[in-house]
């Protein structure tokens, strides 16, 4: 293995393999992150998912108002578009009128909003992001869920999704939130969901992570209605 990625140099949601897709590599990945989990009871979630030689002394200030899209932006979709627009299209949609977006996320749950977006850690830590999205109920805002969030096209396992919520939620002022990953109904993601969910590794490694997906229900005039919903 080089030296750029060796265990020094990234968290565990950055391993090398994290991303393989075949079985035998995916099973393997499994069991690592059991054992990461299980390691974490004893030693504390910061200890092990993050790399502290990663943490900075700067913190991150201010926080975003508004999408930030401009009239002249690249219209491509990226995940942070994506969780951005979830919450300000539903929030503002003033804000959405130069958008250059060719789609735009409307919420139509009857059970859940989408209440926050992009919620960095406190220190700036290299290669590490934050919380894409907060979601809670709609009859008790009270109960938060902390949501890693991947596009519909993304090729990423439910194996680096679950150490990346494990990750950004590693700080203390996180533990109010419950963790939790999204997925788009129809993606890698639901699939790999389907196939491993009655492996007894997978099991575990799920045990404490609420799973959202969200469901296309409609698009009029490049308008997605999305359904958020709780499959555990």
């Amino acid at each position: 293995m080089s030296k750029k990625n060796s265990d020094k140099y990234y968290h565990f949601k950055d391993m090398e393999t994290i991303n393989h897709r075949n079985k035998e590599d995916y099973l393997k990945n499994i069991i690592k992150l059991e054992n990461k989990i299980l390691e974490a009871t004893e030693k504390g979630v910061e200890s092990v998912f993050i790399n502290k030689t990663l943490v900075t002394d700067k913190e991150h200030t201010g926080k975003h108002c508004k999408c930030g899209m401009k009239k002249n932006d690249s219209p491509k979709i990226t995940e942070k578009r994506i969780c951005r627009c979830m919450y300000y299209y539903n929030k503002d949609q003033i804000q959405c009128s130069n958008c250059p977006l060719k789609n735009k996320y409307k919420n139509i749950s009857s059970d859940y909003d989408i209440i926050e977006a992009e919620i960095p850690t406190t220190k700036v830590i290299k290669k590490c992001g934050g919380i894409d999205l907060v979601i809670a109920k709609k009859d008790n805002l009270n109960i938060k869920y902390a949501v890693e969030v991947k596009p519909k096209y993304s090729k990423e396992t439910i194996v680096r999704m679950i150490a990346e919520i494990y990750t950004y939620t590693a700080e203390p002022e996180f533990k109010k939130y419950k963790k939790a990953i999204a997925f788009f109904e129809d993606s890698l993601q639901e699939k790999d969901y389907e196939n491993f969910k009655n492996d007894q590794n997978f099991k575990n490694i799920i045990k404490d992570i609420n799973i959202f997906k969200f469901c296309e229900k409609e698009n009029k005039n490049g308008i997605i209605g999305f359904e958020i919903v709780k499959i555990k």
